[in-house]
Order: C-alpha cells, then structure tokens, then sequence
C-alpha cells in the first residue's frame, strides 16, 4: 500500500484471522485485527474486537467503531470521512486508510471476506450519503465543512473519563425496568439507544433467570390486549435485542420456548402497519 510517500507492506491476515471460504457465525463476520503503521514504517497489533457502523452521537456522524473481544473496551472509533481515503488490500480481506490530520495509516484485517465487504459498502453508502448532503446544501455537509477531516481516536488502554469516551455510556446500566408493560417505552429506549460499549452489559442483564421470557410473555399479553402500540414497542424491542449481538442471547431468543413469540414481535413493524 502507499504510505508516507513510499510503499509499505500491508499487514497480512494470519492464524485464526485468516480469511476463510466458509462463514461460521455472524460474529466471525464482524471479527477484525486492528493495525496502527507506526513511525518505524511497521504495523503495530492494536488487539482483535468486533467493528459496527454505528451513529456517533457525541461526533453527530456516521463512523467505524472496533470493541475489544477481551475487555469490551475500544480499540478504534473512526468517523467516516467523504474523503477517498479507503484502500482494499489482503485479497479483500483489508481495508486501509491514511488520516492527513493525525499522519497515521490504520488498517482493518478482516476473519471473512463477507464482512469485510459488508463494512466496504456501509463506508461507501455513507460517503454516497455525504455527497447527495453537500449538494444539497444540508446539514449534514455544512458538519463537514466546520469539522475538516476525519479524525481517528484510540482508547489503547487510557483512563475510562478520558477524551471522546467521558460520556459514552460504555459500561451500561446497572439493571433493567422491570419486565412490565409500563416500562416497555424505558425499555425500548435501554436497548435501542445503547452505546457500542454497552451492548454485552446489557445482553448479559437480559439473561438473567427469568428476565427474557418475563419479556416475551408481555408480548402475549400484547397480543390478547390487542394493544398495537405495545406490539409495536415489542417489535422495537425485540428488534434491538437481536442488533445486540451476543451469540449468548440469540442462542436464548432461538430457544424453543421462545423462538416462535421472537417471531411473532417481529411480525409488528409499525412501519408497515
């Protein structure tokens, strides 16, 4: 790849990153190998994690965000820039980027090559976003113009209060509402709007004895009440339950007790009610 003005080997997918020609989970497509170039013109290992395209709301932009599979913590939140600077390297497997602001090269080594064209077309799609926003003269753009280039930001290790992070929400709540139908808008609000880094917290508060079927029996209750706005909170729900992903809860959701009231809450898409 081009670096600096000169080439540099890319970093290259090794062990159990190695791409493979069969995709075992939906977890496995999101499994990445962050790389930082350092001065000395190598790849530095910054740790392995899961990347998202997530809204960042503190940034008010769309970006790249990689969690550490060991701590949970951060290992990069990148703000998608409109710029053209992404690269595929590693047989579709890479991708790169160089930050003129900061003079740094990152590089994203992917387990799949599925998820590494997925992510590949949710920067493109943004990037497309961005440009239909500029011409328009939106807000988006006029964002943009005030806020230059993207800016790349790395918590390896640094105090929790630190910088981007000070008000992220990372480590979740402490407890849920209560599995009842007053709580259902309080509930909808936990699991949608949840930060990145909050996500394993609360699949692992929703699996607490009991908790997730006291849940699915409020959709029943729903059901028999013929209450549509709380089929379509349900629907919700159930929704970000599932955009969690975490391999625990979906094996709960997939349950046999469970599965076909998952299946039902999905069916109430207000949007096409």
């Amino acid at each position: 790849m081009q670096v600096g003005g000169g080439l540099a080997a890319g970093p290259e997918p090794q062990g159990p990153m190695a791409a493979t020609s069969t995709t075992e989970d939906y977890t496995n497509l999101q499994r990445v190998k962050v790389y930082r170039l350092n001065d000395s013109g190598h790849w530095d290992d910054k740790g392995t994690g899961h990347v998202s395209c997530e809204f960042m709301e503190q940034a008010e932009s769309v970006g790249l965000v990689v969690v550490s599979e060991e701590d949970q913590q951060p290992l990069l939140v990148h703000r998608i820039s409109r710029e053209d600077i992404y690269q595929r390297q590693g047989g579709d497997t890479i991708i790169t980027w160089t930050d003129p602001d900061i003079n740094t090269d990152i590089a994203l080594s992917f387990q799949e090559a599925v998820g590494c064209n997925y992510i590949w077309e949710q920067i493109k799609s943004v990037q497309h976003q961005y440009t239909k926003s500029e011409s328009k003269g939106g807000e988006l753009a006029g964002r943009l113009r005030r806020g230059g280039n993207a800016v790349d930001e790395y918590e390896f290790g640094s105090a929790p209060g630190d910088g981007f992070y000070q008000d992220s929400g990372r480590g979740g709540p402490s407890e849920l509402p209560p599995a009842e139908l007053g709580s259902l808008p309080e509930l909808v609000k936990v699991v949608a709007d949840c930060s990145p880094f909050a996500r394993e917290k609360i699949a692992s508060l929703m699996l607490k004895k009991g908790y997730l079927r006291q849940l699915l029996d409020l959709f029943k209750t729903c059901e028999d009440l013929d209450d549509r706005d709380g089929l379509h909170m349900m629907y919700r729900l159930v929704k970000g339950l599932v955009l969690l992903n975490d391999a625990a809860l979906f094996d709960e959701l997939l349950r046999d007790s469970n599965v076909m009231d998952v299946v039902g809450a999905l069916e109430y898409d207000p949007d096409l009610a």
